[in-house]
């Protein structure tokens, strides 16, 4: 009987966190990728540039042992209005005071924030979709980020152009900021129509079923496609935070162009590829688009002009396009339907090292070799490290997936 009441993705569910996502994914890119900018905009040298541009995710890092407990705990729709809430004040804060102490002040503030945003909002989408029909169903939830990253992008540069135009660079940022917290603001709407289904479930029984709250922060069975997920988000926290100046390096004028046809190609590829892994299996799906990936790295770092930049955005985008909604699909089955909160925050602890460190370690390589293309080039190295692990560690890894879909039927027979 719940079958058929599921058996679609586009559930009432499914739509508000598509929508919700896009607007806080509005907001994030269209400032994410001029954060190094602002950094410099206030002083700071490089290496303190790649630190403040990743501390935002060392601090979600540092939450997860919070987050991961209070998920399973917690009603969700009311933590993710508390915390879309958080980052509204946020960006406010971000358009208000322009100093890095302040900065770092308010760059503390979102990684607590990111800490509970992406593993919950990706459980809540996971558990609006049929499981037959997972890997679709998060394909088109990335979709909604992809959508966001082929406009936000163009749309924050634009922004800063015309404050810094107006009134000078310091309201360039402030008109930037602002656009962000307005995003986040609207995308509080989407929550508030959002449906309470865990009510229905009995609390206790929950409780037993995700076990202690030392055991709600990691699962030892979404430890492998965290790790993957780990150096994918290397390679591409170094797109997102260096493009920019490596673009500046190279004296192209419109380097934003870059993310328009990056994300563009995203919004093809991306609920192809959840329909594709749902058909032909995730391992030959996932393993070419890591192989893409690591090829556009090297393709775009080679480049002297824009037309070779733009043709290494399309395999970027097939690789990232495809491996991280496919990654996320991944995490979630290691784990049964009441635990996959904590698949999703082990999922995030991997994500946040990869944006942390890759950051950090651009910060290095630019100090070390005065460019930002060794930085770009650099982005193959994890990627085909990532390659090497997939294949070793595959195999029971997707022993472990058939086990949770056997217990998760059981379940439902159960409760049926």
């Amino acid at each position: 009987m719940s079958t058929s009441k599921k058996s679609t993705i586009w559930t009432r569910n499914f739509i508000c966190m598509m929508a919700a996502n896009f607007l806080m994914l509005m907001s994030n890119f269209s400032t994410n990728t001029l954060v190094s900018t602002y950094a410099s905009f206030l002083g700071a040298a490089p290496l303190l540039m790649g630190f403040l541009t990743g501390l935002f995710y060392g601090i979600a890092l540092a939450m997860r042992p919070v987050a991961g407990p209070v998920q399973t705990r917690v009603n969700h729709r009311k933590l993710l209005i508390g915390v879309f809430a958080l980052g509204v004040i946020v960006n406010i804060g971000y358009s208000m005071f322009h100093s890095i102490p302040m900065f770092l002040a308010f760059r503390v503030l979102h990684g607590v924030q990111y800490a509970f945003y992406g593993s919950l909002s990706m459980t809540v989408a996971a558990d609006s979709v049929p499981q037959e029909k997972l890997a679709s169903g998060l394909g088109f939830y990335a979709l909604s980020g992809a959508v966001a990253q082929a406009i936000a992008p163009q749309i924050g540069i634009n922004l800063r152009a015309w404050g810094t135009a107006q009134r000078g660079e310091d309201f360039g940022y402030t008109i930037l900021f602002a656009f962000a917290a307005l995003m986040m603001a609207l995308s509080l709407i989407p929550l508030f129509i959002l449906r309470d289904t865990q009510k229905d479930r009995p609390a206790a029984a929950s409780a037993v079923r995700t076990g202690k709250w030392y055991q709600q922060i990691i699962s030892r069975h979404a430890i492998v496609p965290a790790i993957i997920m780990m150096l994918i988000m290397m390679s591409f926290a170094n797109f997102n935070s260096f493009m920019v100046p490596f673009g500046e390096e190279l004296g192209i004028a419109d380097i934003g162009i870059f993310f328009t046809v990056f994300a563009g190609a995203m919004l093809v590829i991306r609920p192809v590829s959840g329909w594709l892994s749902d058909k032909l299996g995730l391992r030959r799906v996932l393993l070419p688009a890591l192989l893409f990936f690591c090829a556009a790295c090297l393709v775009i770092g080679s480049a002297n002009a824009i037309p070779l930049i733009l043709v290494g955005a399309i395999p970027a985008a097939i690789g990232f396009g495809t491996g991280n909604p496919l990654t996320q699909a991944w995490s979630v089955q290691t784990e049964t339907r009441e635990r996959r909160s904590v698949a999703s925050n082990t999922l995030y602890v991997g994500m946040d090292i990869g944006f942390f460190f890759g950051p950090l370690l651009g910060g290095i390589i630019r100090d070390i070799t005065g460019n930002y293309r060794s930085i770009i080039l650099f982005g193959a190295v994890p990627l085909a490290l990532a390659v090497v692990i997939f294949l070793v560690a595959w195999k029971p890894c997707a022993r472990r997936i058939e086990e949770v879909q056997a217990l998760d039927s059981a379940m439902e027979e159960q409760t049926a």
